[in-house]
C-alpha cells in the first residue's frame, strides 16, 4: 500500500528531525510494510512522527502517542482509513480540503470515512500551526509552535491545543461539515447527474457558510469536482 510510504516520506520531510536521505529510506520501508502488512504500515507511519514531535516538545509527543493509539484502535480493521488523515496536510497547501469527502471514500464504512475527513482537517490545522502558516478555512496565523514548544507536561500541551481549537471554532465546524459529507456521499453515488449536482451545491453552501472568511473559489472548485466525479461515475 503506497499510501503508507507517501505518509512516512511527508512526515519525515515536513517535520525536520531525521538526517539527510533518511526520509527516502523510511518511505521505502513504509511502502514495503504497507504492501506486506497494511496494519504494520499504519503503525510505522504513526511511529515515524513521534520522534520529530518529541524534538519539539516531550509533552506534545506524549499527547500524540495517546491520540495515535486511539486512532489506531478506531481504524485497526481498515488501515487505509488510518492513513487517509494525512490527506489533510497534503491538500491544505493547495486549498483543496473541500475534496476530503471524495478522498475519504477510499475508507470502508461511514464511520471511518467521516472520521478520516474530520481528522484530516484538524491535522492540517495542527501542522499549519507548527509551521506558522495561516490556518485552513480560518486564515489567521496562530503563535509559532502553538504555544507548546519545549513543554514537557502533556496536560499543559493538551490544554494549549484545546485553547487554540476553541479560539478557532470554524475549524471544528468545517471538520464536522466535511465529515458529514464524507458519510453521506455514498448515498448519492450512481444516482445520476442531478442528485450529484444537488450534492455539490449543498457541499458548497455548507462549507462556504461555515467559513465566511475563506476564499470561495477553492470551495467552488472542490464542490464541482466532487459533483462531476459523482455524475460521471456510472458512465465510467
Amino acid at each position: 500500500m503506497q499510501v503508507s510510504g507517501w505518509t512516512v516520506e511527508w512526515i519525515a520531510t515536513r517535520l525536520p528531525f531525521y538526517p539527510a536521505h533518511w526520509p527516502l529510506g523510511l518511505a521505502a520501508a513504509g511502502v514495503a510494510l504497507g504492501f506486506a502488512a497494511p496494519r504494520a504500515g499504519l503503525l510505522f507511519a504513526l511511529a515515524v512522527a513521534f520522534f520529530p514531535l518529541a524534538n519539539i516538545s516531550l509533552g506534545l509527543a506524549i499527547v500524540y502517542a495517546a491520540l495515535a493509539a486511539g486512532w489506531t484502535a478506531l481504524t485497526w480493521k481498515d488501515a487505509r482509513a488510518g492513513l487517509l488523515l494525512a490527506a489533510g496536510p497534503l491538500l491544505a497547501p493547495v486549498a483543496a480540503l473541500g475534496l476530503l469527502p471524495l478522498v475519504a471514500q477510499l475508507a470502508r464504512g461511514r464511520t471511518h470515512r467521516a472520521a478520516a475527513a474530520g481528522a484530516a482537517v484538524l491535522l492540517a490545522a495542527l501542522i499549519a500551526g507548527f509551521r506558522h502558516t495561516p490556518l485552513p478555512f480560518d486564515g489567521s496565523t496562530p503563535p509559532l509552535g502553538l504555544g507548546v514548544a519545549g513543554s514537557n507536561h502533556p496536560s499543559a500541551v493538551a490544554h494549549a491545543l484545546w485553547a487554540q481549537l476553541a479560539a478557532h471554532p470554524v475549524l471544528v465546524v468545517e471538520a464536522s461539515v466535511l465529515a458529514v459529507a464524507a458519510a453521506a456521499l455514498p448515498h448519492i453515488r450512481k444516482r445520476g447527474p442531478w442528485p450529484a449536482a444537488a450534492f455539490g451545491a449543498a457541499l458548497l453552501a455548507a462549507t462556504a457558510l461555515a467559513a465566511p472568511a475563506a476564499a470561495v473559489l477553492p470551495l467552488v472548485a472542490a464542490a464541482w469536482v466532487t459533483a462531476a466525479a459523482l455524475a460521471f461515475e456510472p458512465r465510467l
